[in-house]
């Protein structure tokens, strides 16, 4: 509005100095600071859930890591099944070279191999999903179970597989 338009109603016309803590609100409650959330309170809601989301994202990339074939089958793996979806070369009618397919592949060993050391020796405690932070004596021997269980050629789980 311009500075020579009236205003009609005179409740637009308050200024900040007028309105004070104990003025009602608009459904006759007085505004409480522990009613309001403050940005404070919402940030901490937020990173809140994003730590459970993550916890659950951890946990999901460890199901399809440790999915063990089914009858021998490589395929029956989702990981495995996946990584021959990417393959594919445009609408699906024929596969990648090998020039073109293998840095698909070391990316899923790369990010593998990742999330597995940190499934063997977590830096923090995952309440969520029940792991606890890595113990502070005998990590080698964590490590080298997960490791001999999952990432050795011939076990039945998608990175030995790849």
């Amino acid at each position: 509005m311009g500075d020579g338009e009236d205003n009609s109603d005179p409740g637009l016309d308050l200024d900040a100095e007028e309105i004070t803590d104990s003025d009602a609100d608009l459904d006759g409650r007085t505004d409480s600071s522990s009613d309001v959330p403050t940005m404070g309170k919402m940030s901490e809601e937020i990173l809140d859930a994003a730590a459970e989301l993550l916890q659950l994202l951890f946990e999901l990339c460890i199901t399809f890591m440790t999915e063990e074939f089914r009858d021998g089958q490589a395929s029956s793996s989702t990981l495995v099944y996946y990584s021959g979806v990417l393959a594919l070369r445009g609408t699906g009618e024929t596969f990648r070279s090998a020039k073109l397919f293998t840095p698909i592949l070391s990316s899923l060993i790369y990010i593998q191999r990742l999330l597995f050391l940190e499934y063997a020796l977590p830096y923090k405690a995952y309440s969520r999903i029940g792991l606890e932070r890595r113990p502070r004596y005998g990590q080698l021997e964590r490590s080298n179970a997960v490791r001999l269980k999952y990432m050795v050629e011939g076990a039945m789980y998608p990175l030995a597989e790849f």
